[in-house]
C-alpha cells in the first residue's frame, strides 16, 4: 500500500511577505524585486503571493504605505511641542528616521501620501501646524510638499547610500579625492581647499541633524513669498 504524504502548505501572511520584499529592495534593489523571486526566497509558488498583493506594484505600494506608517508612529512618539517650528521639526524628524531605513523607496513616498490612511494623518496635522502659524492653506500646502520633498532629497541623496559596502565607498572617496586634488589650482582654488569637506561622508546622525534644521529654516521662509 502506498501512503501518500500530504504536503505541507507554507503559511504566509501579508507582513512577512512585506519584511521579505524590504530585504530584497535594500540588498539587491528595487528593479529586483518580482512577484517570481520573492515567492523564490519565500519557498512558495507566485500564486501563494497573489493571493495577498494583485501584482508588483500593489506589493510596492504596500511597501511605501508603511514606511508612512512608520512615520506616523514614530511622530506619535515624540513630546508635544511648544512651539510650531519645534512642532515642524519633529514632522519632518519622523518622516526622515521612517524613510532612511529603506532609502530606495524614499522617492516612491509622495506618490502614497494622499493615498494611504498615515499619510493622510500626517499631512493633516502638518496643514493645520502650517496655519497655526499663520501661513495661508495655498502657503501651507507649499510648505507641506517642499518639507516631504526635501526629507526624501535628504535621504535619497545621502553620500554613499546608494553602495553595497565600505569596500567600494572608500573606492569612490579615494577617486573624488584625487581628481579634485588634480584640478589646475588657479582655476579651481575653491575647489580644492574644500575638497576634503566635500567628498567626505558626514556622520550620518549629525548629516541629518543638520539637514533638517536647514529644511525647517528653509521651508517656512520661502513660503512666505508665495
Amino acid at each position: 500500500m502506498v501512503v501518500k504524504v500530504k504536503e505541507q502548505k507554507v503559511k504566509l501572511d501579508p507582513i512577512q511577505v512585506i519584511n521579505a520584499a524590504y530585504d530584497v529592495v535594500d540588498h539587491e534593489g528595487l528593479e529586483a524585486l518580482t512577484i517570481r523571486h520573492l515567492a523564490g526566497r519565500l519557498s512558495v509558488t507566485p500564486m501563494a503571493l497573489y493571493w495577498h498583493f494583485a501584482d508588483k506594484q500593489a506589493l510596492i505600494d504596500a511597501l511605501v504605505d508603511h514606511m508612512w506608517t512608520d512615520a506616523s508612529t514614530i511622530l506619535a512618539g515624540t513630546a508635544p511641542a511648544s512651539q510650531s517650528l519645534e512642532s515642524l521639526h519633529h514632522v519632518i524628524e519622523a518622516m526622515v528616521q521612517a524613510f532612511r531605513v529603506h532609502p530606495s523607496l524614499a522617492t516612491l513616498a509622495p506618490m502614497r501620501v494622499l493615498e494611504c490612511d498615515a499619510g493622510l494623518d500626517i499631512t493633516e496635522g502638518a496643514l493645520a501646524m502650517l496655519g497655526d502659524m499663520g501661513l495661508t492653506p495655498r502657503q501651507a500646502a507649499f510648505a507641506a510638499r517642499m518639507a516631504l520633498t526635501s526629507a526624501i532629497m535628504l535621504v535619497s541623496t545621502m553620500p554613499g547610500v546608494q553602495l553595497p559596502d565600505d569596500e567600494s565607498r572608500d573606492e569612490m572617496l579615494r577617486v573624488k579625492r584625487a581628481t579634485l586634488a588634480a584640478l589646475p589650482p588657479q582655476r579651481y582654488p575653491n575647489l580644492i581647499a574644500a575638497g576634503p569637506d566635500l567628498v567626505d561622508c558626514d556622520d550620518p546622525e549629525s548629516y541629518f541633524s543638520s539637514g533638517i534644521d536647514m529644511i525647517v529654516a528653509g521651508v517656512v521662509t520661502s513660503s512666505n513669498f508665495i
